[in-house]
């Protein structure tokens, strides 16, 4: 009943298998809203910018950005978007654990 005054995504985390849960905003409020408006303020562009997620919730955002990754652990389909970005663009790192967030900094940096 509250229609367009809400934002409302089906997200899911890796760690919690069969667990989904609703992630309800404002319009106009999401990972992409944000990521944009932080983008325009230092005069950057989303090809500039590396999204980094690990379920596919996270490529509402991580879509428009030049550079993708996600780690091991992060679920297969958001493994098959990220490879999109084409080769050079994109990384699949080792699983959390095994610092995968770091082998993705030293990739791109």
């Amino acid at each position: 009943s509250l229609g367009s005054r809400i934002n409302f995504i089906w997200s899911s985390h890796p760690f919690l298998p069969g667990v989904r849960s609703g992630v309800i905003t404002a319009p106009n409020v999401s990972k992409a809203n944000a990521v944009k408006e932080a983008i325009e303020s230092i005069g950057l562009t989303f090809n500039d910018m590396l999204g980094i997620g690990d379920t596919t919730a996270d490529w509402n955002f991580m879509q428009y950005c030049g550079y993708a990754a996600t780690l091991e652990n992060g679920d297969e389909k958001i493994k098959e978007l990220v490879k999109t970005k084409g080769e050079g663009n994109y990384m699949i790192a080792p699983h959390i654990n095994d610092n995968g967030i770091f082998e993705i900094l030293k990739y791109f940096l």
